[in-house]
């Protein structure tokens, strides 16, 4: 025979010679067939290009990047100017809108429904719910198909033995080629265990088609085999397979706090705010109380210099100090304008027809009264309550847990070893058809059981060893940073206790000062009508009441906002009537 007649299926069929001895030579030749229908390399290769090419292809990334020209330029601010004033022009005073009346309580509600800040912290404990979920859905059963169908056509490799005993008599078998479908589905169950392993139940379905003899041909599988893992020291326990679902639980209590030291921060911003137009609109009535004295003193000198009882000294004396109240009001007016837009911009309000939106032209009036009343504080029992209801204590509290759990698991991983157990049932089933398959599966005749053991050790256990002190390390800090947080706590109960007190304080002399200045005002008033002395101290005396009384308003404001301060430190709202979050 002669080795051509090897690449010619037909004849590699036949096989001639004796009966062979186990020791044999052989030799492996390789054909292929060549009818015409093979793709050629070039096509292939140019197929195979192609697909790296698209796969290569770089995003394009300018809607991330941005216009680099606008970046680099910085564009001028072109103002219209407008007609001076003369020196003669009375300040506008009075706003261009209507006046609008503004509770507390209602800045409060507006902000809370509106604040940007608000609406952000509201969706954290949203995100870190979900992220809770997820965690927690690692324990919920997978269900999956893995379906595969196959069609191979693979070339024969005949192989020509030589007998071992040197007679030269060659046989020639087919040992591999022909054509092959096969089907294979196999559904899985996989249930994850709280003690740290997993379930697993899969059932194969398996279809073998094939033109080399087979006593089955078609070939149908069907098994059943139920599979469970166990660690049995590291990763052993629901402190190891719940470390993902405890720390997100605490990631929940986090954002439910930052979402209450949110409403808190924006009800103290907004009753400051509130407080301080309050001041703002006092400041500019006593400006143009103050305005009308002085316009009152310069007709009154006006009117003395034409009956030429006094000198135009008096007059003029009288017009600086007109010119003096009027910067001084327009100053409080620009003051007031600037508290109403960020008491506006902490309601956020956006719709522009609102009286509460920040481009609006109507003017806020605070309409709460002030309180300005003494109190008998305990700072002590403050400092208490302030550690049981701060929610910036209560979260670093919930940080320092979520440590503890990492350091729980952290201890219990370093020094073990990891043992795993393996255990596997199955039952086979074999048939001509899927029928036979199922058939002989229910009989439950051929059966496997595998058991097994993995171990793993590190050697030198360094990144364990290192993982432990970095927990130890972070517990450490978070205990640290619990500590200084109730320090700056205690501090601020202390400092916003001594202004409550200060502050009234403040309060009593502001108004003796203004019953003073108001006494020693008509005095001046009766020596000026009598002759007996100059407008200048009169104007003098103008100044001083105005100034108690701007002295008094910021008193009484700045004892709200010492209120207000004492609040926050206690982690609470003033009033009778706290916030419900839902």
């Amino acid at each position: 025979m002669h080795e051509t007649d090897l690449c010619h299926p037909e004849r590699a069929q036949r096989v001639e010679g004796p009966r062979l001895a186990t020791r044999v030579q052989a030799r492996s030749l390789g054909c292929a067939r060549d009818d015409g229908s093979r793709p050629s390399q070039v096509s292939k290769a140019c197929l195979l290009i192609g697909m790296l090419l698209i796969a290569g292809c770089a995003s394009d990334l300018s809607p991330y990047l941005g216009d680099p020209d606008d970046a680099r330029r910085v564009e001028p601010l072109e103002l219209t100017t407008r007609p001076a004033k003369t020196a003669t022009t009375q300040p506008t005073t009075q706003p261009a809108g209507r006046t609008v009346e503004l509770t507390l309580s209602a800045a409060r509600r507006i902000a809370l429904a509106n604040n940007t800040n608000v609406g952000i912290a509201e969706i954290d404990p949203q995100i870190a719910a979900a992220g809770l979920s997820v965690e927690q859905g690692a324990f919920e059963a997978t269900f999956g198909v893995d379906a595969r169908y196959a069609k191979q056509d693979s070339p024969f490799i005949n192989q020509t033995i030589f007998s071992p005993d040197g007679s030269g008599d060659t046989s020639v078998v087919r040992v591999q080629g022909g054509q092959l479908d096969a089907l294979t589905i196999d559904p899985s169950l996989t249930k994850p265990l709280r003690t740290g392993g997993q379930v697993r139940v899969t059932a194969p379905i398996d279809r073998v088609e094939t033109d080399q003899g087979r006593l089955l041909n078609p070939q149908w599988e069907q098994d059943v085999r139920v599979s469970i893992s166990q660690p049995l020291l590291r990763g052993f326990g629901s402190d190891a397979s719940e470390l993902g679902i405890r720390i997100a639980a605490t990631e929940v209590a986090a954002a439910r706090q930052r979402l209450k030291v949110t409403v808190v921060d924006t009800i103290a911003a907004v009753d400051r705010a509130y407080w301080q137009l309050w001041s703002a609109r006092r400041a500019v009535e006593v400006r143009e109380e103050q305005l009308q004295l002085v316009g009152e003193q310069l007709e009154r000198a006006q009117r003395r210099f034409r009956a030429g009882s006094t000198g135009e000294l008096e007059v003029v004396r009288a017009e600086s100090a007109q010119a003096d109240a009027t910067e001084e009001l327009v100053a409080a007016v620009g003051q007031a304008d600037r508290a109403q837009r960020a008491l506006r911009d902490l309601m956020s309000v956006r719709l522009e027809s609102s009286p509460f939106a920040v481009g609006n032209s109507s003017a806020l009036e605070p309409s709460t009264k002030a309180a300005a009343v003494p109190y008998s504080l305990e700072p002590r029992k403050l400092v208490t309550m302030a550690m049981q209801r701060r929610g910036e204590l209560a979260e670093a509290r919930v940080a320092e847990l979520a440590e503890q759990a990492r350091l729980l698991n952290a201890s219990r991983e370093a020094y073990l070893p990891r043992l795993d157990v393996f255990y596997e049932w199955g039952v086979n089933g074999l048939g001509g058809d899927y029928d036979g398959a199922v058939d002989q599966l229910g009989s439950g005749d051929f059966q496997d059981q595998t058991i097994g053991l993995t171990f793993e050790q590190p050697l030198g256990n360094r990144v364990r060893r290192q993982q432990l002190r970095q927990s130890l390390l972070r517990r450490a800090q978070r205990l640290l940073d619990v500590r200084r947080r109730q320090e700056i706590i205690k501090r601020e109960v202390y400092d916003a206790c001594e202004g409550i007190d200060t502050g009234y304080e403040r309060i009593l002399a502001a108004r003796q000062r203004v019953a003073t200045a108001e006494r020693l005002l008509a005095a001046e008033e009766r020596q000026v009508d009598a002759g007996a002395t100059s407008s200048a101290e009169l104007l003098e005396s103008q100044r001083n009441l105005a100034s108690a009384r701007l002295s008094l308003a910021s008193a009484i404001s700045q004892y709200e906002i010492a209120r207000v301060d004492l609040a926050a430190a206690t982690g609470t709202v003033l009033g009778k009537a706290g916030v419900v979050l839902e």
